[in-house]
């Protein structure tokens, strides 16, 4: 089975708490079991990998769906992919909203930046989509960080016709850290 995990953190990129290893030795079980498993993240300026990235798509616009002065209609960002032995982990550039933040959490735009995160992985399986490229059968996501990848798949006529077969699997790890 061909499946994408989506999570703020992945260890041992961004480790915060126990959600990236969480997400890290999961993918990495499946893997063993003969899946196909992908991960699906935010590159913060705290990620210092050994290897250098790939880029994988570049200048993406993202929608966000506001059409006023305070906040832009579109987002520009870049998909780039770096490997851990058999688990690719894609991580969505945004210099504003993730590389130039030194944590993880904890910022008062996080609701925006995670909404980013969810619709970037969208963007980048729609360009996935239409470039025949690996696509999942089943999107697991993590915390609430990545529920409004869930919403928009299901409601968003931008991503309907396209994903309505996808299965999506949501994953809460910490019910007392909800929306923090």
């Amino acid at each position: 089975m061909r499946i994408l995990m989506v999570a703020s953190e992945v260890a041992p990129y961004s480790t915060v708490g126990g959600l990236s290893q969480v997400v890290y030795f999961l993918a990495n079980s499946l893997i063993k079991l003969g899946h196909d498993v992908r991960i699906f993240s935010a590159k913060y300026g705290v990620i210092q990998p050994k290897k250098p990235f790939k880029r994988v798509l570049w200048h993406i616009k993202i929608p966000t769906g506001y059409q006023g002065k305070s906040y832009p209609q579109e987002l520009i960002c870049n998909v780039v992919t770096n490997q851990i032995g058999p688990l690719k982990v894609y991580f969505l550039e945004n210099r504003e909203y993730f590389e130039l933040r030194s944590n993880v959490y904890e910022y008062t735009d996080d609701n925006i930046r995670f909404f980013l995160l969810s619709r970037g992985c969208l963007e980048w399986l729609k360009s996935q989509h239409s470039k025949k490229l690996w696509l999942p059968q089943i999107i697991h996501i993590h915390d609430w960080h990545t529920g409004y990848l869930s919403e928009d798949l299901r409601t968003n006529q931008r991503y309907l016709q396209e994903f309505y077969r996808l299965s999506t699997l949501f994953t809460v790890h910490n019910f007392h850290l909800q929306g923090r």
